[in-house]
């Protein structure tokens, strides 16, 4: 195992220790699970407010991995993307990989594979 992997987080270690009060559900991660079904239209909604506000929380380098055909549709695109260029707390190499990402989003050339694991 890498030591430098122990350290990260994803957003579902984040939501699998949270609790939802007043729910028969375990943590929020169980919630959003639940809420995403396809035949539930807000499950997106609820994973892309999510994942903003764990992108707002980040600080210093951030690890992420686009595989191919990532489109702007998609939760990482779509949110966490801009909000991680937006803040100030995560480091310049992250954004330089990041800002690649978004020109390639814009330019239709998705299909990049990068993957970025951080120290």
């Amino acid at each position: 195992m890498h030591p430098e992997l122990a350290s990260k987080e994803t957003l579902p270690d984040v939501l699998a220790r949270l609790p939802v009060p007043g729910t028969t559900y375990p943590n929020l991660l169980a919630f959003v699970q639940d809420v995403e079904h396809p035949w539930q239209p807000d499950g997106y909604t609820v994973w892309r407010a999510l994942s903003g506000i764990f992108a707002s929380n980040a600080e210093g380098s951030v690890s992420f991995q686009i595989g191919s055909g990532v489109g702007a549709e998609k939760v990482f695109a779509a949110t966490e993307l801009g909000v991680l260029l937006r803040n100030p707390k995560v480091d310049g190499v992250t954004k330089d990989l990041l800002a690649y990402f978004q020109r390639c989003l814009k330019t239709r050339q998705a299909d990049i594979n990068l993957g970025f694991i951080s120290r």
